[in-house]
């Protein structure tokens, strides 16, 4: 998960967790002078599966280098461009390696929510049941 201290990011935790899917138990910090890759390669030593991206940019460069064979990742967000001062949200560009997308069967997806308008419903009743659970 990409943006795991924001708001987006926070939720989808924790609801990544509440569904038994996924979550994260470990967090890398951008702001560091470490490297983003080196620090991937020290939390998560047995490489990712799944990428809940929310914001482009060297995370997204990072996350995929070290991603395992079969890796899914599901782009959210564009934090990056929408931060940056020279692209205003306009883009977010970033790096990368095709020859590892190709040779590890990696799977990158967009998902934005108008094209799933169907699905409104149903997370309104989940996150009902989930917030009067506690």
């Amino acid at each position: 998960m990409t943006g795991a201290a924001g708001a987006v990011g926070t939720m989808a935790g924790q609801i990544a967790r509440l569904l038994g899917e996924l979550g994260y138990d470990a967090t890398v910090l951008r702001a560091t002078a470490d490297p983003i890759g080196g620090q991937l390669a020290e939390v998560a030593p047995g490489g990712i599966d799944v990428v809940v991206d929310t914001v482009g940019g060297e995370q997204l460069t990072a996350a995929v280098h070290a991603a395992n064979r079969g890796a899914r990742f599901a782009l959210v967000g564009a934090l990056d461009g929408q931060l940056s001062p020279d692209r205003a949200g306009g883009s977010a560009p970033t790096v990368l390696d095709t020859y590892r997308l190709l040779t590890r069967g990696i799977t990158i997806a967009g998902y934005s929510c108008v094209d799933h308008l169907h699905v409104e419903t149903e997370w309104e009743g989940r996150f009902g049941k989930w917030l009067r659970g506690g």
